[in-house]
């Protein structure tokens, strides 16, 4: 199990986007890709489509009407069933996502483990979150990004995510040197984007790990 890292006030871990191409710099602000790319309008639309009929329907009590809220909520279901099948914010490009985005994903994971077990919303998500067996956001984002960094390290990787980890290896004998598992955490020129590059983000958070689950020889293992 990960470790609770240093939250905000709103719940969600201090992060920067990134770019894929180019770790450590940040995004053009017309860059497009700027943005979550799969949290669009659509879903929005989906949602207040469904929230529209629901309250017509429930308003009107008329056939068709209810016929047109399951419709909308079919609909929102497979939006967010898409969300869910690309793991929300996964692997490189969710890592460096900004708390504003999270905090929206958020709020559509939230609705729909709500919705799954038709609860009102201001039931508490939490108990229907481990029911699913579905971890919050910000605590996908830091297991999906340990699981790169142990695949790295066991050379499981593709190329281009093992160049951008290094075992860390002190100069002098330390008490730590016997932990052979920890990461080299870069320097970054840029202080408030450098540092929250996915190079620079990943061994902090897997460094955060405690030394047993790091040495971990399986990955099958390491999953759970």
């Amino acid at each position: 199990m990960l470790p609770v890292l240093p939250q905000s006030d709103n719940g969600c871990r201090h992060s920067q986007r990134h770019s894929e191409r180019d770790f450590g710099q940040p995004r053009p602000p017309g860059d497009p890709s700027s943005e979550i790319p799969w949290f669009n309008t659509q879903v929005k639309e989906a949602k207040r489509e469904r929230r529209a009929a629901e309250l017509k329907s429930n308003k009107t009590g008329l056939h068709v009407h209810r016929e047109i809220f399951i419709s909308a909520r079919n609909r929102f279901n497979s939006v967010v069933s898409s969300v869910k099948r690309q793991h929300y914010l996964s692997k490189l490009s969710s890592a460096g996502a900004p708390c504003k985005s999270l905090s929206r994903v958020q709020v559509v994971q939230n609705n729909a483990a709500r919705l799954i077990f038709k609860k009102k919303k201001t039931t508490s998500v939490s108990p229907l979150l481990k029911e699913l067996h579905w971890l919050p956001i910000a605590e996908r984002i830091d297991y999906k990004t340990c699981v790169l960094c142990f695949n790295s390290i066991l050379n499981i990787a593709p190329q281009y995510l093992k160049e951008l980890f290094s075992l860390y290896q002190p100069k002098r004998k330390l008490r730590s040197s016997d932990d052979s598992m920890i990461l080299k955490v870069p320097r970054m020129n840029l202080k408030s984007f450098g540092d929250r590059a996915f190079s620079s983000y990943a061994p902090r958070i897997w460094n955060s790990l405690p030394e047993e689950i790091r040495n971990i020889e399986k990955l099958e293992s390491f999953k759970k």
